[in-house]
């Protein structure tokens, strides 16, 4: 057995997932640009099976506890390609 000491981490929850993006919130939205590359990042959106997805995460640059619940993302419909 293996005991570990979590006490000296001092990480407050995540706020306001409510309003990701804002300045005032632990949380971002995310989205997929150029996925054929393999690349995540924020902006214009790619579609893929045509939708457009948009993610809620938390932020990279901020250490908190994620609250016992479900991240949001949402889908946008979008017209299909070949690419698809």
């Amino acid at each position: 057995m293996v005991n570990i000491d979590f006490g000296g981490i001092n990480l407050h929850d995540c706020l306001n997932i409510k309003n990701p993006g804002d300045h005032d919130s632990d949380y971002e939205y995310i989205s997929f640009e150029g996925y054929n590359e393999g690349n995540l990042s924020k902006g214009i959106t790619t579609c893929i099976n045509g939708g457009k997805y948009k993610l809620v995460r938390r932020k990279t640059d901020v250490e908190c506890r994620i609250e016992d619940h479900k991240l949001d993302f949402f889908i946008t419909p979008c017209q299909c390609s070949d690419a698809d």
